[in-house]
């Protein structure tokens, strides 16, 4: 395990270097993703300040879910590039190659390119969650904060997963099925804002079937000492990041049953 977690750190290592070489163009690119996503908040902000608030949310309040959210995207948005290249290398016979290597599938996938580019979007999260915990009118402490860093943990582990699953598709319909990517930005979407706000049927896909809102809506509740619209006790708040790493449990299964049915092209 350590071993795999240095061999993974220099991949990392090796593909900033290589992107700092065109330096002008990094800077671009980062420049405009942070820009492209942005925008989103901007909207929301000029939304909230037409009608005050949303479902008894603030534009602060909104704005720290908001901002858990994104970063919790934007960390591994970083380094799924090669995740989001599995059904090329699986069509083309490309794949042959990651198996025939002493190292695990995941771990090279993952490391082939650090997106730097795509730091817009943490960047941007983490700015809008500290405008909005310093406006917010509830009290932030040390037990907040690290509840905080437990909901940004468990969105990962959802987003790492679906990520997951859309590679491991590749296996059967041998390209990446753009569809998918309906769960991945749409959770991000639909999870910015409070989730009690949508229909019955979009609450139960973004908090049973994808549970991105599960991870970060109910913590969130508890920092902003806000009432829970569906009345579960409160330790269901303190526990509800943990179904993230149980979500991309089943995601791994599932990815191993994928590779098993890769076959070669015989190329």
């Amino acid at each position: 395990m350590v071993d795999a977690a240095l061999l993974y750190l220099r991949l990392i290592r090796c593909s900033i270097r290589s992107q700092l070489t065109y330096r002008a163009s990094f800077v671009a690119l980062a420049i405009g993703n942070f820009l492209a996503t942005g925008a989103s908040f901007i909207a929301t902000w000029f939304l909230l300040q037409r009608f005050h608030a949303i479902g008894g949310w603030s534009i602060n309040e909104v704005a720290v879910l908001y901002g858990v959210v994104d970063i919790a995207f934007g960390l591994p948005d970083l380094t799924n590039n090669g995740l989001e290249q599995c059904g090329t290398l699986v069509r083309r016979g490309d794949f042959d190659r990651i198996l025939l290597r002493p190292r695990g599938a995941v771990l090279q996938l993952v490391g082939r390119e650090f997106a730097l580019r795509r730091g817009g979007r943490l960047a941007q999260g983490l700015l809008v969650l500290i405008w909005g915990l310093r406006h917010v009118t509830t009290p932030f402490g040390w037990a907040a904060a690290g509840l905080l860093v437990f909901a940004i943990g468990g969105a990962v582990c959802v987003f790492q997963g679906l990520a997951l699953l859309q590679a491991t598709i590749s296996f059967w319909t041998l390209q990446t099925l753009e569809m998918l990517a309906i769960l991945n930005f749409g959770g991000i979407e639909t999870s910015e804002f409070p989730v009690h706000i949508y229909g019955r049927w979009l609450q139960r896909l973004f908090m049973a079937f994808v549970p991105v809102a599960t991870t970060t809506y109910f913590p969130v509740l508890i920092v902003l000492h806000k009432p829970d619209p569906f009345g579960l006790p409160l330790i269901a708040h303190v526990l509800a990041p943990l179904v993230g790493p149980l979500f991309l449990l089943v995601m791994i299964f599932f990815w191993r049953l994928g590779v098993r049915r890769y076959a070669s092209t015989g190329s």
